[in-house]
């Protein structure tokens, strides 16, 4: 089962997310939704979550940086799911956590 989150951001909007149920009470419900599902309000921030995988963000980018022969472009991929408790978190697949691709405009010596 899952839950229905509403999140406000730093310019107040509200974002509702559907976040995986993991058999703990909710806080507090603000009224009932469709198919058994608990709307919530939550009062952290979805900025303020989001901000929790940021200096992952910030580490792959200085790694990048840091080659020898730094890359003209990085592209990074990967799942982030947002929970009421943590926040925002990375998620890992059974292969990989990032997808990084790394692109050069100049000819390599």
């Amino acid at each position: 089962m899952t839950r229905l989150v509403s999140f406000t951001t730093a310019s107040g909007a509200d974002v509702t997310v559907q976040v995986p149920d993991d058999g703990r009470a909710p806080g507090p419900v603000t009224r009932g939704w469709t198919s058994g599902q608990a709307y919530e309000r939550t009062e952290q921030r979805l900025d303020d979550a989001l901000a929790k995988v940021q200096p992952a963000f910030a580490a792959l980018i200085a790694q990048a940086r840091s080659l020898v022969d730094a890359p003209d472009a990085v592209e990074i991929q990967f799942g982030i799911q947002l929970s009421v408790e943590v926040g925002a978190f990375i998620t890992a697949s059974s292969t990989a956590n990032f997808q990084v691709t790394m692109k050069w405009s100049t000819p390599q010596a």
